[in-house]
């Protein structure tokens, strides 16, 4: 098992939301679509990979929210493999979330923790 699996312990819900990125070191903006969510990170599925220590703003809609999310992120895990079976992680990078308006972390959580959209899942 993945470390960075092992030492999550944030609920973690699979829901697939485009995330505009824009980088500290680039200008310009980079478009992924998400595999879940939580109040800590995100898994950002794409093959076109950033480095570790990657420094970024995530800015994304989620169901059920008019006004848009805009978060300070970095990358701390980036998964290089190809999918060979459908139960296989898909290729991309776990983002961790460094700096969040106190208003978003709160909508974040409860979007979360509401089962009306997809079901939460936590790892340990």
């Amino acid at each position: 098992m993945n470390k960075g699996s092992e030492r999550r312990k944030a609920y973690r819900k699979a829901v697939r939301v485009e995330v505009q990125v824009g980088l500290e070191k680039a200008h310009g903006l980079v478009y992924f679509d998400t595999s879940d969510l939580s109040k800590t990170g995100t898994f950002l599925v794409s093959d076109l990979l950033l480095e570790v220590g990657e420094r970024m703003t995530l800015t994304f809609h989620l169901p059920g929210y008019r006004l848009p999310f805009s978060v300070r992120a970095r990358v701390v895990r980036v998964n290089t493999e190809p999918r060979k079976r459908d139960t296989d992680p898909a290729p991309g990078m776990g983002i961790e979330f460094t700096s969040m308006a106190k208003e978003d972390e709160a909508k974040l959580e409860r979007f979360i923790h509401d089962n009306s959209h997809t079901p939460a899942h936590r790892h340990k």
